[in-house]
């Protein structure tokens, strides 16, 4: 490490390696940094071969030629200049891995001449400074990297561990409720059913808790599930915060012919006091959402005809100033052309509800779903978006299909539980989070739906299933990412 003794602020100068198919390493000079950064890393590329025009370099970075802790997270402020200082370069970040010291960065440079050398520099920090990646302006053409790193907006690429007292870990229809600070000492309260390959004999109410959405563990005092297996079998719970007491609602499907609504409440999360029931309505009444608008309850649930292959579903509305004595139903809209609504979460933020709903194709059943966005501004008439907001992912925990979300919305910013079944018949909760629009995106690309990327650069196309795929001269064919 060297400081510039002619600079007002310290700049560090870094000798850097670079591997590229082409053109071999030499260690360039010390540098400056640009104004307003304080490190500067230079490089210095040999081209042995013929001239090339608009090439992209790819530069390997790791523990012997880059310190990743002078850096922004995510590299966020890294710029690449020509030797002059002035002159910015387009660079694409590919990986980015301070733990692991490791990373790749394509930049395009305007040529390199036959035989001769191009000197660039790296430049970190500045902790004011933004991405400034645009892989667009780096490859001739480009299509979807981020698609491979960024879940913002899509399928969980893993399940959470959810505990259960039979010992399986499958849970369905998840019901979390987030206090920020904590109640009674976890920030992050589940309600749910275990459902191990679809047994609803241990689908009984149950609860987890957690301080970080990840390390999800059974509340101390708690010993579930929190109400046992009827005659028939229990399901679908839902779960709220009102005044410091959490309330637990779920539905006994009984062998009888009827659907019991019952309700569970405790001030410390360890008693929860008498069993409740607050509604009997023919069977079968299936995902009650409650929420509470700073007065009163309101309630939405499904009403079901034949269960989970009939060609209409009925929802209803009902109020409630205590949550046990409710009014009458009204009848709710949701039309979703060539689907079949099933179950629901509602939340309200004062002037607009907003639904998650999975739905199933017309002529199909309950075991072919996915999610979908619904809004309201009086909660009985809902306009849907079009576009699925979760779909089952081939090859995944999620595969078979989309189940019952739970979820919370800031302005536009969705954060979302969701129960899904894989194809070999396990069901697991997962967490994604990331904006509406993100989640609304339209059918994936033939690009997408092979889960690959593309680059055409100015040597050789690049393309592959897990990363970019360098084709020509002595690496055909290398794959990294």
């Amino acid at each position: 490490m060297r400081t510039s003794p002619d600079k007002s602020v310290p700049c560090t100068c870094w000798p850097l390696a670079l591997m590229l198919a082409a053109c071999f390493v030499m260690v360039a000079p010390a540098a400056q940094a640009l104004d307003g950064w304080d490190h500067a890393f230079p490089v210095t590329i040999t081209n042995p071969g013929a001239a090339q025009v608009d090439y992209q370099v790819k530069i390997v970075l790791d523990a012997g030629n880059f310190d990743f802790t002078l850096a922004r997270p995510g590299g966020a402020d890294l710029r690449v200049t020509e030797s002059d200082l002035v002159t910015l370069l387009p660079y694409w970040i590919e990986t980015w891995d301070p733990s692991g010291q490791q990373g790749v960065v394509w930049v395009r440079v305007a040529d390199l001449d036959a035989g001769g050398t191009r000197e660039l520099v790296l430049h970190v920090g500045n902790v004011n400074a933004d991405d400034a990646g645009d892989g667009e302006a780096t490859f001739l053409f480009y299509s979807g990297f981020e698609e491979l790193v960024d879940l913002d907006g899509g399928n969980a690429p893993v399940p959470l561990v959810t505990p259960t007292y039979e010992g399986s870990g499958q849970v369905v229809h998840p019901d979390v409720v987030h206090v920020p600070g904590g109640w009674n000492g976890y920030e992050y309260w589940m309600g749910m059913t275990p459902y191990p390959n679809s047994n609803d004999d241990y689908e009984n109410p149950s609860l987890l808790v957690s301080n970080d959405n990840v390390a999800w563990v059974v509340p101390p005092g708690v010993v579930n599930p929190l109400a046992p297996e009827p005659q028939g079998h229990n399901d679908d719970v839902d779960m709220l915060l009102v005044d410091g007491e959490m309330i637990l609602y779920y539905v006994e499907t009984n062998n009888d012919g009827q659907s019991y609504l019952r309700r569970l409440a405790s001030t410390d999360g360890v008693d929860w006091g008498e069993l409740q029931l607050v509604l009997t309505i023919p069977n079968y009444v299936m995902s009650p959402a409650v929420i509470h608008d700073g007065t009163n309850y309101t309630m939405w649930y499904l009403q079901s005809p034949a269960g989970c292959t009939s060609s209409y579903q009925n929802i209803y509305r009902r109020t409630s100033a205590d949550g046990v004595s409710w009014g009458p139903e009204q009848a709710v809209t949701l039309v979703q052309p060539g689907r079949i609504p099933w179950h629901f979460d509602v939340q309200f933020d004062g002037s607009l509800y907003t639904m998650l709903f999975i739905s199933y194709p017309d002529g199909s059943s309950c075991g072919n779903t996915s999610l979908y966005h619904a809004e309201s501004s009086d909660g009985l008439a809902w306009s849907v978006t079009g576009s699925a907001v979760l779909q089952p992912v081939a090859g995944s925990w999620d595969s078979s299909n989309v189940y019952r979300a739970s979820f919370t919305i800031a302005g536009t910013w969705l954060r979302i539980w969701y129960s899904a079944r894989s194809n070999a018949g396990s069901w697991r909760v997962g967490y994604t989070e990331g904006n509406l629009d993100d989640f609304l995106v339209l059918p994936l690309t033939t690009w997408s739906e092979l889960h690959g990327n593309v680059a055409a650069t100015a040597e050789y196309a690049r393309t592959g299933t897990h990363g970019l795929r360098e084709i020509g001269g002595s690496v055909y064919p290398q794959v990294f990412g």
